[in-house]
């Protein structure tokens, strides 16, 4: 989803900005640290740091190298606030794939999974505020822009990693722009506003422009900022990249003037150069003598410890020097083992700056690597002058032999079959070959044919529609709607089913729920005749969503009959149920049964609706789950979700509540904390969703899932733990459609399977299976 745009607009923009933070105006801001210039000291350096600037500023060149050997990119520039003011933003990373999964949806423009931004420590974050209701607009939940406490121009305090604040107006409050952290504290005093912090890290470098730019960007239906594009080395092939923020003011200033745009010099950063986070971080190596070349330091590019595809991916950098020991003819290394393999040989000496320097790295596709210049692409030569005599090293990407059958057509759909499965074409390399590593021969190779193709899966039906049956209850005194999908028992399944006129399923496996994870509701079997399960009053609940320590909507029962000789009357909550059962007019037993009835409406809140009310094959996965609530015919309208069983049979599920908070806000649906102690219940089971390789309408934006059971098993039950399978290349992605697919190519060691674990939290979600087409 990556985006190069050429147009003459958005390049303009671009030189807009890296005049307006050009680095005379950073240095008067922040002042500079003059102990160190480059790799020196600045006292060894006649005229000291003021004649290194100008010297730099003059003439590139004597960092090392032609740095005009940096490419471009237009990334997407989104508009927010800081204290009543226009501040811009991108985002490139996010610690939980929800957030990476909607914003990348969002902004066409892909967000880089890094789980241990998470991990940053307090004092290297700053916070930014999200709305997740109110006034529609263009912030990550479809709401008024957000909120940040601070810009670049505040060192003390700035911060492009930022920790999460969700806003949500209360009910009856009429929603405004908030446009200062200040004007959100002050509703929240009024109550006007609900806020509660979320685990997730996202990193959202910061622009400051002036109102003249703001202006302009206003006006433009698409902002994009064109940013410079650098690549280095990962295990041996060509990584991108950008070098944004540095902890260093030194360090800062240089990379500003070499790639012609301000790098934020961003001093919070260094925290997460401590022993308690160093963990949470990549390394990245900058040579500092040996072959010269348009790296940082003049020499050769920049080698990274990890990648985007590599668990340990982060886009903070510790920074490490390596630099060639005298009597060693140094050579271009592109991989972190080969620089320990080179030290360990005493070639090199390796040294650890503390310096953390914000370098978010992404994958970039066939058409975007085809517009690179020469030196880019992955099969491009790059020549390097050795520093001692002058001559050439030439490092070149050799394309794959044309005997490499990888460039097969996937193709644009998938034709669906009438048993549910469907014809899986031979999958492509996503556009690019097998082997995009690069070869140190001395040969330059043919120019590649890059194939245009990208794995993607349409299923007929994908999403559907289905009306599901409403039902009225109490809690507290007040009205409750809800629906019921699942009865542990056969008895309650069929006599739930009858009334309704819509199948209940039965999972016996609810059994097993653990008391923590379960509500209670109160069951009439005679009295006052209404709508109750057993033909008498409605049900009574104990908790809500609103309740958000002990709501489920898994609900044990209990049974309410009332004695002979009393007299009936509505009791609608539970204080009047115990006050009744005291006096003796009722009596009170406990069922061994476990219905799933979660709510669609409640005392001071209701379920999402969606904004698009239209369903089809393309209809996003968040962003709520509903499409109608109707009280007045007691239905709801829900996106039934089309996957595979255990089987390879096609199965359609809904999507009701979930925990932690910020998958259940993602897909707009409850969040239930009870549910995390299903994790290593048997009343939950296992659901297997795709983090990478076929794109398709699952929930990550790849093909649809896989259930360890359906409906009809013993086994089924609608509280899903979630595995997440990634493909270790994605390039060898096949469409697998049942769980033995998914243990042979994991015998295979082709996929790599991890329990999903969102903002460190256990991760459950209640998806009834159903029959939308009964």
């Amino acid at each position: 989803m990556v985006k190069i745009l050429m147009a003459a607009a958005v390049f303009a923009l671009a030189f807009t900005f890296a005049s307006s933070m050009g680095i005379d105006i950073i240095t008067d801001a922040y002042g500079a640290n003059k102990d160190i210039c480059g790799i020196q000291l600045c006292s060894d350096i006649e005229g000291g740091y003021d004649a290194w600037i100008a010297s730099m500023s003059d003439d590139s060149s004597s960092a090392g190298g032609d740095y005009e050997d940096i490419a471009t990119i237009a990334i997407p520039l989104h508009k927010g606030y800081y204290d009543g003011q226009s501040i811009y933003y991108i985002i490139t990373d996010a610690s939980e794939p929800v957030h990476v999964d909607v914003i990348s949806e969002s902004q066409g423009w892909d967000v880089t999974h890094s789980p241990s931004l998470v991990e940053t420590p307090s004092d290297a974050r700053s916070t930014t505020y999200m709305f997740t209701n109110g006034i529609r607009g263009s912030g990550v939940h479809g709401f008024q822009s957000e909120v940040f406490t601070s810009t670049p121009a505040h060192t003390d305090s700035y911060s492009p990693l930022a920790g999460h604040i969700h806003v949500t107006w209360a009910k009856d409050v009429t929603p405004k722009i908030l446009d200062s952290e200040r004007a959100i504290l002050v509703a929240a005093e009024r109550d006007d506003v609900v806020l509660t912090e979320i685990d997730v890290v996202i990193n959202m470098p910061r622009f400051i422009v002036t109102p003249a730019q703001a202006e302009m960007l206003d006006r433009m239906p698409e902002r994009m900022l064109v940013i410079p594009l650098h690549y280095g080395f990962y295990n041996g092939e060509k990584v991108y990249g950008l070098i944004l923020d540095s902890s260093d003011k030194t360090h800062s200033d240089l990379i500003s003037l070499l790639q012609g745009m301000n790098s934020n010099y961003t001093p919070s950063l260094a925290t997460v150069d401590e022993p308690t986070g160093a963990e949470h971080t990549s390394k990245v190596y900058f040579f500092t003598n040996g072959l010269e070349g348009p790296g940082v330091h003049g020499f050769q590019r920049q080698v990274y410890s990890s990648a985007p595809d590599s668990e340990t991916y982060s886009p903070i950098s510790i920074h490490a020097h390596v630099t060639w020991t005298s009597d060693a003819t140094p050579t271009i290394l592109m991989s972190e083992s080969e620089i320990l393999d080179a030290a360990d040989a005493g070639d090199v000496i390796l040294t650890d700056i503390p310096i953390a320097i914000n370098m978010p790295l992404f994958v970039l596709d066939a058409k975007q690597i085809m517009a690179l210049p020469g030196n880019f692409a992955p099969f491009g030569d790059e020549t390097i002058m050795d520093s001692d005599d002058g001559t050439a090293d030439t490092d070149v990407m050799t394309p794959p032999s044309s005997d490499n059958d990888d460039s097969a057509d996937m193709g644009d759909t998938v034709l669906d079959d009438q048993d549910g499965h469907s014809e899986t074409p031979s999958p492509s390399k996503d556009g690019q070959h097998a082997d995009d590593s690069v070869d140190k021969k001395d040969v330059m190779g043919d120019e590649p044919t890059v194939v245009d193709t990208v794995p993607e899966l349409r299923l007929a039906r994908a999403s559907v529609p289905v009306d599901i049956p409403m039902h009225k209850g109490y809690y507290d005194g007040n009205d409750v709607y809800y629906i019921i999908t699942d009865s542990s028992d056969s008895f309650h399944a069929d006599l739930i089913s009858s009334s309704q006129n819509w199948t209940v399923e039965m999972s016996p496996f609810l059994t097993h729920a653990p008391d923590s994870s379960l509500s209670t509701a109160y069951m009439f079997t005679n009295g006052i005749k209404g709508g109750g399960i057993h033909g008498y009053q409605a049900e009574v609940f104990t908790s809500t969503p609103e309740q958000s320590g002990t709501y489920s909507a898994l609900t044990a029962h209990m049974h309410v009959t009332w004695a002979d000789g009393s007299t009936p009357r509505i009791l609608d909550s539970e204080s009047a149920i115990i006050e009744a059962a005291g006096l003796g007019e009722i009596a009170l037993e406990d069922i061994d049964v476990v219905i799933n009835m979660p709510q669609i409406i409640w005392p001071g809140g209701q379920m999402m609706i969606k904004d698009d009310l239209s369903i089809n094959d393309e209809t996003p996965y968040g962003g709520g789950q509903i499409v109608e609530i109707d009280t007045d015919d007691m239905a709801v309208t829900f996106v039934a979700h089309r996957g595979w069983g255990p089987d390879g049979r096609t199965i359609y599920y809904i999507v009701t509540d979930a925990t932690p908070s910020g998958p259940a806000n993602m897909m707009g649906v409850v969040t239930a904390d009870t549910a995390a102690d299903l994790i290593v219940s048997a009343a939950a089971v296992d659901l297997y969703q795709f983090a990478n390789g076929i794109k398709g309408p699952g929930p990550l934006g790849f093909q649809p899932g896989i259930a360890s059971s359906a409906l009809g098993d013993l086994g089924y039950s609608p509280m899903w733990r979630i595995y997440l399978v990634e493909w270790n290349d994605p390039a060898d992605a096949q469409l697998l459609q049942t769980v033995d697919d998914i243990q042979a190519y994991l015998d295979a060691e082709l996929i790599t399977i991890t329990l999903a674990r969102p903002m460190n939290a256990n991760h459950i979600v209640n998806c009834p299976f159903i029959d939308p087409f009964q």
